[in-house]
């Protein structure tokens, strides 16, 4: 299988994720979301690698673009 993995940030809007790909085959997801007057949104979440890696490639298809 050929695939790519990125630890880091994603940006789209005023939604930022980002991965942390860990050595125990576990992928950290943090999602922060800030629009207008709302009030900001974050969130967290340790999923296996292979989850973190089709929510990764979900939202670059969706056209996040990777900033670090």
């Amino acid at each position: 299988m050929d695939y790519e993995i990125y630890d880091g940030v994603f940006v789209s809007e005023g939604h930022t994720i980002e991965y942390f790909f860990a050595p125990d085959d576990t992928c950290i997801i943090r999602e922060r979301y800030r629009s207008g007057t709302q009030e900001p949104h974050n969130t967290h979440t340790r999923v296996s690698c292979s989850d973190g890696l089709i929510h990764q490639n979900k939202f670059k298809e969706m056209g996040y673009d990777k900033v670090s």
